[in-house]
């Protein structure tokens, strides 16, 4: 390197003080802008610059830390700014070179691959030996890229074995002895030769949050022994111990960075030499042989596959773009699947067809895995038989996982989903896609391991079941297994050793995959495009919401008790710290509204900031234009344990619930927030709102009945009946709220209804029943008290009452009046409608919204994101 990380920090630290540069320092900065060496730089500058803020502080030098803390957070600050640059540059250029130019059609072959995996990956791996090329020759490498790369003579060093030996040396140690000689190589001012060499880059990353991680919690350990012991006391000694081990801190951090940058650069040239003419050409040929040798053990199959690519090239647009049907060859897989089951055993010899292969149509069964079609799969969560078997009562939880597979990239997406919607996505290395889907059940076994619960996964595919299945059951892992497992799977299984107990894998056998598994796959699909850098994050954020909120609200849900809904505070940006700044979004409670004050949601905010004031403009519109943009002075402290703005001034029409927005520039004294008017006002039980706002905190806080706080019984007994309900219930995503019936008469005396009163109740519930105002359900309750709906099997079955909050859209009629909700039937004029968060309109929908404004019946203005069109239609009463 030009410059060392460590000349290039002090350089940057000297720019981001003030300080005069000279002009080769000047234009080192320039050369090396936006380059990893420098957000390496600019990591190690920042983290010495903290441990220096920290020997200050226990100096009691507070002008001092002072200083220095400011100077890190710029230091910080520049190097989030580098850091996204770089992954937006190399996102950007990987998802270039993920579409290779030059790759010949293999839609059919790839199709075959996806529906008879094992034979074709056996002829695969036969077509390859005969070429005497690895069986990781033709696919993108994910793993040990430089090795590949100097495999395929796309490195200065075209064979491992001419390595130097101190690499070989570290190349073959095992994780524990290499991660040991990192932590010495953070202790010294010079990286050593060895380690630095392009062939450890990938391993060093790998290893690089083990480092800092352990390199931290070094300092902070000297950090506590010298609070122990009073300031007066403090020895140079101690200091000079902290300040060594604050550097080698900082030096593992930095180092470790730019491993991880760097490894993203092997990715990016190992990708465009995969995707370069004689690879692709390579490529295409080995998977046209192997499907041939599976067609010929397969003629039936063969004849499908081929008839149904055709079909799919007529009709896709993606069928004369180049490459062809890239993305294309797991859907038509998937259409094909419930029409073809196809199984065979052992190995496909290439150019000697093997016996046909047996064929299970819909409704056969298979000796391997069984086909039972069920009515209306989708609307439960697993089959209903998985559910009889694996039911526990509330000390169970049940997550289906699913996966997604793209042999020719050796990277596969996963996701796991609960009945309550709890979920993970994520995307990892594989050597084939039986090794992802074992792997993908280990991670959602350990993800979900608690001591207090049962954990029972689902999945689809049989082999990855009786995999782990037999390692909980027998507590040995067979490594010579078929397909083979790599090396990191088998430690996730020794891992699930201990936990076995309470952990058993179960198959889903129905043809047609449940909400779960449909959930779960789609989560699986674009975790794996995210891999691929050929999807946003975001777009996985905002689909696993929406299908996390779908599910929890389906078989199961699990309902939020009593005092469990938090703060309803969140993040907007990620992990609460980002370059532009801090946004959080706020679901206004009354006690924000009575005491004047904003939670910030747990997260980092400058120690040193504490009782600094600030200025907060708020901008709420009310009815009409203009709206109100107020100004006022607040002060950031603590209250209960986190962060909050205290002493804000909110605006007088602003009911509980609503939603508003903070944005807090960090280096700024400023805070602005807003709040959305929706594009109609909404009645929620006869309480008008204008701007967005959260269902759940609407039910709970604007309850009939708030004198019940000032010790005024004035409610009638229908009204004790709703309050209880809102205030008590189990909530759902919608504001929805169920308690037990057996539990409502002892909650609304515990909420203040008088004693003598309460024989009356039961004569209200069926009046409220018969209006329409609560409903009567059959659900169930689990060993908790907490209520299911629908019943969930091994809980008591129960009847419960439901408060589901009646939402009127407000609209002005021509005569300058609001409609009556209790008119006859009529017709409604088109309209835009606020869709649940995350969700958006379909193409359809975004259509009929163009020829509405085209026809002069809306504004004309483009759909708003998060909103729909409702067309014309007819309302009965």
């Amino acid at each position: 390197m030009p410059v060392g990380i460590a000349p290039l920090a002090k350089i940057a630290r000297a720019s981001t003080e003030g300080r005069q540069l000279s002009p080769e320092e000047q234009k080192a900065l320039r050369v090396h802008a936006n380059t990893p060496i420098m957000a390496a730089a600019l990591c190690y500058a920042e983290l010495i610059a903290d441990g220096e803020a920290v020997i200050s502080e226990l100096s009691s030098d507070s002008a001092a830390a002072s200083r220095l803390t400011r100077l890190r957070e710029g230091l910080a600050r520049q190097r989030w700014t580098v850091v996204g640059k770089l992954e937006e540059r190399h996102k950007a250029a990987l998802t270039e070179a993920y579409r290779p130019r030059n790759a010949p059609d293999c839609l059919d072959a790839l199709v075959l691959r996806h529906l008879a995996f094992d034979q074709f990956q056996s002829a695969l791996n036969s077509v390859l030996k005969s070429r005497g090329l690895r069986t990781d020759a033709i696919d993108v490498p994910r793993r040990d890229l430089w090795g590949w790369l100097a495999r395929n003579g796309a490195t200065a060093t075209l064979d491992t074995t001419e390595l130097p030996p101190g690499v070989q040396y570290l190349r073959q140690l095992d994780q524990k002895s290499f991660l040991a000689a990192l932590l010495a190589d953070a202790n010294n001012a010079e990286v050593g030769a060895a380690l630095a060499h392009e062939a450890l880059i990938e391993r060093r990353a790998d290893s690089a949050r083990d480092v800092t991680a352990r390199l931290l919690k070094a300092r902070k350990a000297v950090e506590r022994e010298l609070l122990k012991v009073p300031v007066r006391l403090r020895s140079q000694r101690q200091f000079a111990r902290l300040r060594s081990t604050a550097e080698a801190y900082a030096r593992g951090s930095a180092r470790s960075l730019l491993s991880e940058l760097k490894a993203a650069e092997l990715l990016l040239r190992a990708v465009q030499a995969h995707g370069q003419k004689r690879s692709q050409k390579l490529r295409a040929e080995c998977l046209r042989a192997a499907a041939a040798a599976v067609t010929a053990a397969a003629p039936e199959l063969g004849e499908e596959v081929v008839a149904a690519c055709a079909m799919h090239r007529a009709g896709c647009p993606q069928a004369k773009q180049s490459p062809p049907c890239v993305d294309c060859a797991h859907g038509v897989a998937d259409r094909l699947r419930p029409q073809i089951r196809v199984y065979t055993s052992g190995r496909v010899a290439v150019g000697s067809p093997a016996a046909r292969p047996a064929m299970a149509t819909r409704g056969e069964q298979s000796s391997m895995v069984p086909v039972t079609p069920i009515v209306n799969a989708s609307d439960s969560f697993v089959c209903d038989e998985v559910l009889r078997r694996v039911a526990g009562g509330s000390t169970t939880l049940v997550a289906v996982v699913e996966t997604h597979h793209r042999s020719d990239a050796g990277l596969f997406g996963f996701s796991w989903i609960s009945e309550s919607g709890e979920l993970r996505t994520g995307f990892d290395n594989a050597s084939n896609a039986h090794d992802g889907a074992v792997r993908a059940l280990c991670k959602a076994a350990l993800d979900l391991d608690d001591d207090s619960l049962q954990i029972r996964l689902v999945t689809r595919d049989a082999k990855a079941a009786d995999v782990v299945q037999g390692v909980m059951r027998t507590g040995t892992v067979v490594e010579e297994a078929q397909p083979p497992l790599s090396t990191r799977t088998v430690e996730l299984l020794l891992d699930l050793i201990e936990r076995r107990p309470r952990m058993s894998v179960h198959v889903d056998p129905c043809l047609y995959p449940h909400q779960g598994a449909t959930a779960a796959q789609q989560l699986a699909v674009l975790a794996l495009r995210a891999g691929q850098g050929l999807e946003a994050s975001d777009r996985v954020r905002i689909e696993a919401d929406q299908l996390s909120r779908e599910v929890s609200q389906g078989v199961g849900g699990k309902l939020i008790g009593p005092g469990e809904e938090g703060e309803h505070a969140w993040w907007l940006n990620d992990e609460s710290r980002h370059a532009s700044g801090l946004r959080w979004c706020l679901a206004v409670r009354r006690v924000h509204l009575d005491e004047e004050w904003c939670p910030i949601p747990g997260g980092w905010v400058p120690g040193a900031w504490l009782g600094r004031r600030f200025r907060l403009h708020l901008n709420h519109q009310h009815a009409g234009p203009p709206g109100t943009n107020r100004a006022n002075e607040v002060v950031l402290g603590r209250r209960g344990g986190q962060w909050a703005f205290g002493g804000i001034r909110w605006p007088r029409s602003l009911p509980p619930g609503t939603l508003v927005t903070f944005n807090w520039q960090l280096e700024d004294t400023r805070v602005s927030a807003y709040t959305t008017r929706l594009l109609f006002p909404e009645k929620i039980d006869g309480v008008e709102y204008s701007h967005r706002y959260e269902p759940q905190v609407v039910t709970r806080e604007v309850a009939l009945g708030l004198a019940q706080a000032r010790g005024v019984s004035d409610l009638s007994d229908a009204s004790w009946v709703l309050h209880t309900l809102r205030k008590l219930g189990y909530l759902s995503v919608d504001g929805t709220a169920t308690l037990a019936e057996e539990a409502l008469v002892r909650n609304c005396i515990a909420l203040g209804l008088p004693q003598r009163r309460a024989d009356g109740l039961s004569v209200v519930i069926d009046q409220l029943l018969r209006s329409g105002r609560i409903q009567r359900v059959q659900g169930s309750l689990d060993l908790d008290g907490r209520p299911w709906c629908p019943p969930r099997p091994g809980h008591v079955r129960t009847a419960l009452l439901r408060y589901v909050p009646r939402v009127e859209s407000v609209t002005a009629s021509r005569d300058g009046g609001f409609p009556q909700s209790d008119r006859a039937g009529h017709w409604v004029a088109g309209f835009v409608r606020r869709l649940p968060p995350g969700a958006r309109a379909s193409a359809e929908q975004i259509e009929a919204h163009r020829d509405a404004v085209r026809a002069h019946e809306l504004v004309d203005r483009d759909l708003p994101e998060g909103f729909t069109y409702v067309r014309r239609h007819h309302r009965a009463r």
